[in-house]
């Protein structure tokens, strides 16, 4: 009997965008950790350079590098000033998801117009595939 069940894994890319050895060793990492979610049957949401990411993109879309978290952290407190992790703002979102959604399937379209359609690459900065795992859920 086949399950109904989906594993996913959430991850964060968190690498440093400045230093090709650190995307090098990161992209070994991720084609790892894709390779080992495939073998186990898991699919994989991934955030470059972090889950709040797609946070962002429920409020503006977004082509420019984001360094990381902290980069992040600035633009999303232009819409969420009090943010923190860990804070549940699902309820401030939620009317917005469909935005977001729209925002990363833009975010890949023109990742793969500029040669880049691996999301398992950590220079492919900004971006995101959360919105798949929200596809599914809804």
């Amino acid at each position: 009997m086949e399950s109904d069940w989906v594993v996913w894994c959430v991850s964060d890319v968190d690498t440093d965008v400045k230093t090709p050895y650190n995307q090098s060793t990161k992209n070994s990492q991720l084609r790892e950790y894709a390779k080992k979610a495939a073998n186990h049957g898991f699919k994989v949401a991934l955030s470059s350079p972090c889950f709040e990411l797609w946070f962002l993109l429920h409020f503006t879309y977004t082509t420019g590098i984001l360094q990381d978290y902290d980069a992040v952290s600035k633009r999303l407190s232009e819409y969420l000033p009090d943010y923190q992790k860990n804070y549940d703002i699902f309820g401030l979102l939620l009317d917005k998801q469909e935005t977001a959604i729209s925002y990363a399937k833009k975010l890949k379209a023109f990742h793969i117009e500029q040669g880049k359609p691996d999301y398992m690459n950590s220079s492919i900065n900004p971006n995101t595939n959360v919105w798949e795992l929200v596809e599914v859920l809804k």
